[in-house]
């Protein structure tokens, strides 16, 4: 795959030297582009003035494999625009605060204490990783009321919530799909009580977890795919990757990256700040926060036929899938390449805010990479299914149909034979015969026997 030049160019200098050169490369341009999508919401940049880049990604990675690292660089290098957002969002409160205090002024003394109490200065934090539906709706609510910011959702271990399906998490992902299409959410048909709805705020996800705790047939397991199955899957990009080795240096390579790493800080953090500065809000007037402010339009005009080509190409495989998160990941994977794209249109070329046709190929090409590792993770666990099978019936003979539905995680009869017959596939090419004894009524019972190559007629060998 082919690093757009600024992309690579960022890495090489920077991000691998600093993540110990172990860091898996997709979570490093998953970051990269995390980050700058995160400013585009928050700085409520829109594509051609209709909708917000969000973008959201779950990375599946084995403890160890440096997750949460480019994140933690990162941040070191936009100290400045941090600081800027931090300010404006003062500059708000402060305004709000202001606006309040001169309608409590013309009120006695008791009625503008209850007033003030009753219309509190609404307050968000940029980054919500824990906490309830209600604190997070509250604070999409502020960012509505001010006119800017927006509140991007974090957690670096997803496996615990996933798997005592947190009411919490699972709230805050039905609210991630209603936000979905323009920043939209009505509260009490989220988590089931009253509350202001919010519009026009958008939402930015970006989770981990561990893929070890993701055995088929457990409770994380069933929940996950429940989640996908709900239609979150085709609102977000699933990242998977089983690789946590440890890259190992000498001492002259480990000199060379810092040496590497303190020489490029300075051009890698300029170069985040003008992609800041080019996205961020701008002023109208002297005086902020009083609705005479413009913010930033990225234009998609030079892709429309990309978009339409891509959606067909999405549209013909999804024809071809049949297990349903997949399918349903693929009829929108052409939308969110076309989110995905504009975070990649301005980093790439912050001079020029229109999405260019290699943007959005380049953001294809990562849908297709990432809703391929979406795919091997789901045949992960179709595969892993058909291992504990393997080695429970070689350690059982006579499973019932029953065991095998149990262990597979299946619901249905049509279920059970198909897993049968995948089941009978992978012993014959492992010179093992599965022999089906019937049982009373429509029960089975099934043992694997080991074919003897050098039995005459090929006998099978009972062990």
């Amino acid at each position: 795959m082919e690093l757009p030049a600024k992309t690579k160019e960022f890495l090489e200098l920077y991000m691998i030297p600093a993540c110990d050169r172990s860091a898996h490369e997709d979570i490093l341009i998953a970051s990269l582009y995390m980050q700058i999508a995160r400013w585009l919401c928050w700085n409520r940049v829109t594509i051609d003035n209709a909708e917000f880049p969000m973008v959201n990604i779950f990375c599946f990675s084995p403890s160890g494999s440096y997750k949460d690292r480019p994140k933690e660089v990162l941040i070191k290098l936009i100290h400045e625009p941090l600081k800027e957002m931090k300010a404006l969002k003062q500059m708000a409160e402060a305004d709000i605060k202001e606006k309040i205090d001169k309608e409590a002024d013309l009120m006695g003394k008791v009625e503008a204490r209850r007033f003030r109490e009753s219309n509190p200065v609404p307050r968000f934090h940029n980054v919500f990783s824990g906490g309830t539906p209600q604190g997070l709706q509250s604070f999409r609510y502020a960012c509505q009321k001010y006119g800017l910011g927006h509140v991007h959702y974090e957690h670096e271990e997803m496996i615990d919530m996933i798997r005592k399906k947190d009411s919490c998490f699972f709230d805050i992902m039905s609210m991630v799909k209603e936000a979905w299409n323009l920043g939209n959410s009505k509260s009490d048909s989220i988590i089931k009580e009253w509350r202001d709805h919010v519009s026009g705020v958008p939402f930015t996800v970006m989770g981990h977890s561990s893929v070890a705790a993701l055995e088929p047939g457990s409770v994380p397991h069933s929940n996950l795919l429940a989640l996908f199955e709900s239609g979150i899957a085709k609102r977000l990009f699933v990242i998977y990757h089983k690789n946590s080795a440890r890259i190992k240096r000498t001492y002259e390579e480990e000199v060379d990256d810092l040496e590497k790493i303190s020489m490029n800080f300075e051009y890698c953090s300029n170069m985040m700040q003008k992609i800041f500065n080019a996205i961020k809000i701008k002023w109208v007037k002297d005086i902020p926060f009083s609705g005479h402010y413009e913010t930033v339009n990225i234009s998609s005009y030079k892709i429309l036929r990309q978009i339409i080509d891509y959606k067909n190409l999405c549209f013909d495989r999804a024809d071809l899938l049949n297990d349903p998160i997949l399918k349903i990941e693929m009829l929108d994977r052409f939308w969110k390449a076309k989110r995905l794209s504009a975070a990649i249109a301005v980093f790439e070329h912050p001079d020029l805010l229109e999405i260019q046709p290699e943007d959005y190929a380049f953001a294809a090409e990562l849908a297709d990479k990432w809703g391929d590792q979406m795919s091997m993770f789901i045949g992960r666990q179709k595969d892993d299914d058909m291992e504990k099978l393997f080695r429970y019936v070689l350690d059982h003979p006579r499973t019932t149909s029953s065991e095998i539905k149990k262990i597979c995680s299946l619901r249905y009869a049509y279920q059970v034979k198909g897993a049968i017959e995948n089941f009978t596939e992978m012993a014959n090419e492992r010179s093992y015969e599965l022999i089906k004894e019937k049982g009373r009524g429509k029960s089975q019972y099934f043992t694997l026997l080991k074919i003897d190559g050098d039995a005459e007629f090929g006998v099978p060998e009972i062990i």
